[in-house]
């Protein structure tokens, strides 16, 4: 687990299915109303025990992308 912007976050693990590259946040509504919600965001590889760290951004050369709705007129 790690905490991205103020959040919990779980990612990958394994399972009687194998390993996982799912991506959990923990959501809450209320300090005794938490649930794990899973994210769009996927690992490329399925990995199970493994560390994970958050780096400022300003350490990598990543940049953003942006997602455009594009309207087909009929």
């Amino acid at each position: 687990m790690v905490s991205v912007d103020g959040a919990v976050v779980a990612i990958g693990g394994s399972s009687n299915d194998g390993n996982s590259n799912a991506i959990f946040r923990l959501v809450c509504s209320s300090l005794d109303e938490c649930q794990w919600a899973e994210m769009a965001q996927k690992m490329s590889v399925a990995r199970e025990d493994f560390v994970a760290m958050t780096i400022p951004d300003e350490m990598t050369n990543c940049r953003a992308k942006v997602i455009t709705k594009v309207q087909c007129q009929p």
